[in-house]
């Protein structure tokens, strides 16, 4: 309804985002830098923040420009989730 209304083209609030539309500013510049990193070295990543201020959008983003062949990245999206059952998530084998 309000696509029209606004004349839009596209769904803006949809789950499956065309990355090449995210407005890339400093704050993901930095955070893209900093996952690079965590990747290269072979580390686990933990992104938190308040609601709202872009921590999906930034690993959809991520994830979109790492090679697929190479990585097998897990992601995980769960809001009110107890660390045990987190640290399950994390080991049990990828489907």
């Amino acid at each position: 309804m309000f696509t029209s209304h606004f004349s839009m083209t596209t769904q803006p609030f949809s789950e499956r985002i065309n990355t090449s539309l995210i407005m890339k500013d400093e704050r993901f510049t930095q955070g893209l830098a900093r996952l690079q990193y965590l990747l290269h070295s072979g580390s686990i990543a933990v992104l938190y923040g308040q609601t709202g201020v872009g921590k999906s959008t930034l690993l959809k983003l991520f994830l979109s420009q790492i090679p697929q062949n190479l990585f097998l990245p897990i992601y995980l999206h769960f809001t009110h989730l107890k660390s045990s059952s987190l640290l399950s998530l994390i080991v049990s084998p990828a489907r």
